[in-house]
């Protein structure tokens, strides 16, 4: 956690830094936006019996977000996400679904580039089915850091990718690494 904790205010300096030179002519990054994203799944519990899990798996979910772009360059918002990775974390448990929110913060390096940091919480349910018993499920909750670049194409159209860590309350992990379409409204 701590070189992400490092990373992101690095970005965030930089943000700050850069923003006061820099005066944006179009304003791709503002207003509201929802996107598709896929990527790369890795949880990992520690401290499960005798051995550690590591799962890995394709994440694939969406988007929903309002930011405002200022005349310096500088952009912040608020986002959520909806997503689903089916990883296995025992032999009888997978994971449902996930959601977070989360606050953006960023800046402008050129008209059409965004690079951003987001910091929220995270949330995901955990299904279990043990043999010779019912189904039940269980939730877990916990910190999200996470850093980004976003590249308009267009006035409403942007791709994005990105990186998300996500430490739970019990002892699972979570890095994400993404890619999304999104849409500016």
């Amino acid at each position: 956690m701590k070189t992400v904790s490092t990373l992101a205010i690095a970005i965030f300096a930089t943000a700050g830094l850069a923003s006061g030179a820099m005066a944006a002519e179009e304003k791709n990054f503002d207003g509201a936006y929802a996107g598709l994203e896929l990527g790369f799944d890795k949880m990992k519990v520690t401290g499960a019996g005798d051995a550690n899990i590591n799962d890995k798996s394709l994440y694939y979910g969406g988007i929903l977000g309002y930011r405002t772009q200022m005349d310096n360059g500088l952009v912040v918002g608020v986002e959520g996400t909806l997503g689903d990775n089916s990883a296995n974390l025992f032999e009888n448990a997978r994971t449902k679904h996930e959601w977070s929110t989360s606050l953006t913060l960023g800046t402008t390096i050129t008209d059409s580039t965004l690079l951003y940091g987001k910091v929220g919480y995270a949330e995901v349910k955990n299904k279990f089915t043990p043999a010779d018993e019912d189904s039940f499920s269980v939730t877990d909750g916990g910190w999200r850091a996470g850093v980004g670049a976003e590249f308009a194409l267009a006035n409403n159209i942007s791709l994005r990718t990105g990186v998300d860590y996500t430490r739970y309350d019990s002892n699972l992990k979570q890095w994400q690494g993404k890619a999304a379409v999104v849409f500016n409204f």
